[in-house]
């Protein structure tokens, strides 16, 4: 493999993440701002209405932010327009009743809004799907700051409301304008592009439906295993519940948004017709790098839990630390793009069948182990049932690309950050605990920094260096 692919890895890895980072970054810190303003039913009533937009929009986007990623980059929009030709009034009417559902369900405080609930999910979801098109067509640099002014906005917008008096039907309505906005400008940007291939017969691409229905039933299923124990509790539990549940099972932006990228580039770079050659040693060079990012954080997270939580959101949420430290044991699993192969190789049975029994074993487990343990059962079920998914993805992965399991994984990269970095940070959290949380916090993160900075630099290294063999 050319050091040139790997090269564009990092490059092209780097750009999406940062086109995705901005709104992702805005998110969060009005989660930490609410977390510390808002009365903690207020603050869970916020968070069921981000788990109920989650849940939902993987149904309403027809898995097509997934599915453009894995065909080839020159085709992409041509598969997307012949599929959306094909399926339009279908498309549009999944779109309208989901849209309706969602308004159904927003959170008592906004009920009511059913008009501007709908708007608002048409929107997003379309956002969602131009914000991947944009990059296929190379037009980052719109994205870019479409995406910065956006994440300004709704900042500003989320901040002043708590100032003038928090509504939540004023929170949703002035998020539904800038959605709105952005949507359309979007939209203007695409519409020159997309017009003309509309237009043209696309009868000589090979139908496309298979491998689509494939990724969107893998999508739907996913983002249920995800967020089902989120949405179930949003539900049936009260709103104080939810935000302690929520805050403890919290999905760090940064991390997703940074997995999600390197994992579609790296579908993208792949050929098919060189199984071994190409995409196990992108799948190598990728985990080697997601290692770089997510094992200095992993550690960090586990070994400054408490301080992490307390710090960021407040001594009411003290019972959100053992969920947290619950949920982290996930993290060293988004090294590896376990799905990535087989659907690019058009094994969605495959994907879908470990989806589908992760899912299935997890909703068991939750109901067994939250009658034992409580919310702490439930965020552990989910990490079983997700280590056993991972290893039945191994299993085909091994099958499908001859190759063994315990090659598919660059265990002495990992295995050799992992040890390390588990002696760096516990070494420094024994000296920084004589200090106060707040310092060992800093040092903490820091720590992070340049291990994180390290570590990439010497993947770098080893991509350039004239002794890498491919």
């Amino acid at each position: 493999m050319q050091a040139t692919t790997h090269k564009r890895l990092y490059s092209s890895s780097a750009l999406l993440f940062l086109i995705r980072l901005l709104p992702t970054l805005s998110g969060m810190a009005v989660m930490l701002y609410y977390s510390h303003h808002l009365a903690k039913g207020e603050y869970g009533n916020y968070c069921s209405f981000l788990t109920l937009f989650n849940t939902l929009s993987p149904l309403a986007t027809w898995g097509l932010p997934i599915f453009l990623f894995t065909c080839v980059a020159e085709d992409a929009v041509e598969n997307l327009v012949q599929l959306l030709k094909k399926h339009s009034l279908a498309f549009l009417g999944c779109m309208v009743v989901i849209s309706i559902a969602f308004a159904l369900l927003l959170p008592k405080d906004a009920h009511g809004m059913w008009g501007v609930g709908i708007l608002f999910f048409i929107a997003k979801c379309i956002n969602i799907i131009a914000d991947t098109l944009l990059f296929i067509l190379r037009r980052e640099r719109f994205a870019f700051f479409s995406n910065l002014a956006y994440s300004v906005l709704i900042t500003t917008l989320c901040v002043g409301i708590v100032a003038r008096g928090y509504s939540l039907q004023q929170l949703v309505l002035g998020v539904t304008a800038i959605e709105t906005v952005k949507c359309a400008l979007s939209v203007g940007v695409l519409y020159p592009t997309l017009v003309p291939i509309w237009r043209q017969n696309l009868g000589s691409l090979p139908p496309s439906d298979n491998k689509w229905l494939s990724v969107y039933i893998f999508d739907m299923v996913q983002t249920a295993s995800v967020w089902i124990d989120k949405f179930f509790v949003s539900l049936v539990l009260p709103a104080s519940v939810t935000a302690i549940y929520y805050t403890g099972t919290v999905n760090i932006p940064v991390l997703p948004v940074l997995t999600t990228a390197v994992l579609q580039v790296s579908m993208m770079l792949f050929k098919q017709g060189d199984k071994e050659g190409n995409i196990s040693e992108v799948q190598h060079r990728s985990s080697a790098l997601l290692a770089s990012f997510l094992l200095p954080v992993f550690w960090y997270f586990i070994i400054y839990r408490h301080e992490l939580i307390l710090f960021l959101f407040g001594a009411q949420f003290a019972a959100s630390v053992p969920i947290f430290g619950i949920s982290c044991l996930v993290l060293p699993l988004r090294c590896y793009g376990f799905t990535s192969v087989l659907q690019k190789f058009n094994k969605g049975h495959i994907v879908n069948r470990g989806a589908i029994g992760e899912l299935v074993l997890a909703t068991v487990l939750m109901v067994i182990f939250y009658s034992l343990w409580g919310l702490n059962g439930m965020a552990l079920s989910f990490i079983i049932s997700t280590y056993i998914q991972a290893g039945y993805y191994l299993y085909h992965i091994g099958k499908l690309l001859n190759v063994p399991v315990v090659k598919l994984l660059p265990f002495a990269n990992i295995g050799t950050k992992l040890l390390l970095f588990f002696v760096v940070f516990y070494a420094l959290h024994v000296i920084s605990v004589r200090t106060s949380s707040y310092f060992g916090l800093i040092l903490g993160a820091v720590c992070t920094t340049v291990c994180i900075g390290l570590a990439v630099l010497y993947e770098w290294k080893t991509v350039n260096s004239k002794k890498y063999v491919p």
